[in-house]
């Protein structure tokens, strides 16, 4: 066989490949949505979840939380918490709590749509699922004390709690380090997560300046590789705040450049 002839099956036998990829790809998209992949337009009508600076607030204790009721997919309540339910919830059932960062709320937030853990500690519990209600009560970037703060928090407001979850060890190490790294306490909340918002608010100069140095952040940020490790994306958000506010001749050292406040707390004893 000539090598035009090897060349002309190597060709023949790719498109076919690539043809038979795009059919099974349309198939399994027509299975998912009911729809052709070429003229279908998605439903936009629900905004999908997205951690965009305006969607948070500030919390006085727990130092931020989700803006209280927003109007994404899964559903934020009264206290900017993702939950079905607004809290203090009132209930005959057996109600454990959530506590923790990311991969407690994520944890809560599916078993809130699929059911899996209720069964799974019913059956620790001698109960039966019908008896518990799982309540979530974290936030990505959360850490120590900001659960028990949480926790001591909504028992004030009259929330029962039978059960407490606990999901904790990754963001104590890995944020409280990216904190000390800016010059920021490691009690405080993950600087990571609170320095966006802090800056519109407490930015001195015009709205208008805050805004535009947080875009120049964000693009700085982006130009960092960071991965998918927390302490990569920690790491970047450090030196793209020191890119920008060093540029722009805001700051004079790197302890102050995020928020231009430092942290006057003392040591927890």
């Amino acid at each position: 066989m000539g090598l035009r002839r090897k060349a002309a099956v190597v060709a023949v036998n790719l498109a076919l490949f690539l043809l038979l990829a795009e059919v099974v790809s349309l198939g399994a998209y027509a299975w998912q949505t009911g729809a052709l992949y070429y003229t279908h337009e998605p439903d936009r009508s629900v905004p999908k979840s997205s951690e965009r600076v305006d969607d948070f607030r500030l919390h006085p204790y727990f130092g931020y939380v989700w803006r209280p009721w927003l109007r994404v997919h899964p559903q934020r309540n009264n206290h900017g918490f993702v939950s079905p339910h607004d809290y203090p919830l009132a209930t005959s059932r057996t109600v454990i709590g959530i506590f923790g960062g990311s991969l407690a709320a994520n944890l809560a937030t599916y078993d809130a749509e699929h059911d899996v853990l209720r069964p799974r500690l019913a059956r620790r519990l001698g109960r039966e699922p019908d008896e518990l209600q799982v309540l979530n009560f974290a936030q990505a970037g959360y850490k120590q004390p900001q659960q028990l703060l949480v926790a001591t928090y909504f028992r004030a407001l009259g929330q029962r709690l039978d059960l407490a979850i606990n999901l904790d060890g990754f963001n104590e190490v890995t944020l409280a380090t990216a904190n000390a790294l800016d010059g920021w306490h490691l009690a405080m909340p993950s600087l990571s997560h609170i320095g966006p918002l802090h800056n519109v608010v407490e930015f001195t100069g015009s709205s208008s300046d805050a805004l535009s140095r947080m875009v120049k952040i964000r693009k700085a940020w982006d130009g960092f590789p960071t991965g998918t490790s927390a302490p990569g994306r920690a790491e970047a958000g450090r030196q793209a705040r020191q890119r920008v506010f060093f540029s722009t001749g805001c700051c004079a050292s790197t302890t102050c450049c995020a928020t231009n406040v430092r942290s006057t707390s003392t040591p927890l004893r």
